[in-house]
């Protein structure tokens, strides 16, 4: 199965490759990208086998971001240490001005947006969650339902939102018909009701990633984690989505922590920077994951406010519409 065109195995189109790299894998799975690589790594011509090792590197990034920089060093790519392996080969192009640019360019209603890391994270309202080392280094994109940005110590994005229910929970991650029609995933307590956290997760990570294919970003791996950060809160039925749960799948992918199986300890002990990278080159490989991080806070922002999240989960083409309808893209594009 070819699962990218051939004329990408060439060096010569390596700045198209390592822009085109996420879409491929969202099309394909990163295992038929791997396989398709390692093929073409066994009969490259040898000007081509060191590019075709560097993409076999990316791949890594989806999946296990410590041995995406274990290929990476054997190979002798000059890696950043704030940086996936794909956005270290960007930033090397850059450098030598090899690179095309982004696929597609933002409006400045995104542009202008800021993506600020907290200088204020309330540890006090939110203790244990974030070391003290993580100060500055944080960033919102929502502050009404705690949602943030990190950037984990493998070099991986995560998204992180915090859950301040006391009680205990009954979770329910279906979708169902109410009187306005399909409603959102809710989360029961005795005297409540509220929007599942891990729905709101899915909804960011399905604008996220679509914007970093959109705009070509390289590959570095997204994580999601839900914490339940109060030491009375617990889930009802969380074995039924555990692995070996009947609906496991729901969760698959996003790490739900519970206050009381962390005690007195940190949920996330050291981060790096959400702002990657050295100097303007760094910084300009970074500006292009901020963007996308604003133009994910915009369209949040802007669909729950008008109660249409569920039109984010359904596809690129939904997606695309909802961009166009709030102005997300530039219109030259």
């Amino acid at each position: 199965m070819n699962v990218m065109p051939k004329k990408y195995l060439s060096y010569r189109n390596q700045s198209d490759a390592i822009h085109l790299m996420r879409k491929w894998i969202a099309e394909s799975g990163v295992q038929a990208v791997f396989d398709f690589l390692i093929e073409a790594y066994k009969v490259a011509e040898s000007q081509d086998k060191h590019y075709i090792g560097c993409l076999i590197a990316m791949t890594f990034d989806m999946r296990l971001p410590k041995h995406a920089y274990e290929c990476a060093a054997k190979l002798g790519i000059q890696l950043d240490k704030d940086f996936s392996v794909g956005e270290s080969l960007l930033a090397n192009l850059m450098k030598e001005d090899l690179d095309k640019g982004w696929r597609k360019i933002f409006s400045d209603k995104v542009v202008y947006t800021p993506i600020y890391t907290e200088d204020d994270f309330d540890s006090f309202e939110h203790p244990l969650i974030f070391s003290n080392s993580c100060s500055r280094k944080i960033a919102a994109l929502s502050y009404r339902d705690q949602i943030h940005v990190i950037r984990e110590s493998d070099g991986a994005i995560g998204i992180v939102i915090i859950d301040k229910i006391k009680d205990s929970v009954l979770i329910d991650e279906e979708s169902f018909q109410g009187a306005k029609g399909e409603e959102y995933p809710l989360y029961f307590t005795e005297s409540t009701h509220y929007v599942s956290p891990v729905f709101r997760l899915r909804v960011i990570g399905k604008l996220l990633e679509f914007f970093l294919r959109e705009i070509g970003y390289p590959t570095v791996k997204i994580r999601y984690t839900v914490v339940f950060n109060s030491p009375e809160a617990s889930l009802i039925n969380i074995s039924d989505y555990f692995p070996g749960g009947e609906f496991a799948e729901q969760w698959a992918d996003i790490r739900v922590c519970l206050r009381k199986d962390y005690r007195d300890n940190y949920v996330f002990h050291d981060i790096l920077s959400c702002i990657g990278g050295e100097g303007s080159i760094g910084l300009k490989v970074s500006t292009g994951l901020l963007n996308c991080l604003a133009a994910v806070k915009i369209l949040y922002h802007e669909l729950c406010y008008s109660e249409r999240m569920l039109e984010a989960c359904k596809s690129d083409a939904s997606i695309r519409k909802l961009c166009k309808e709030f102005s997300i893209f530039s219109e030259a594009e």
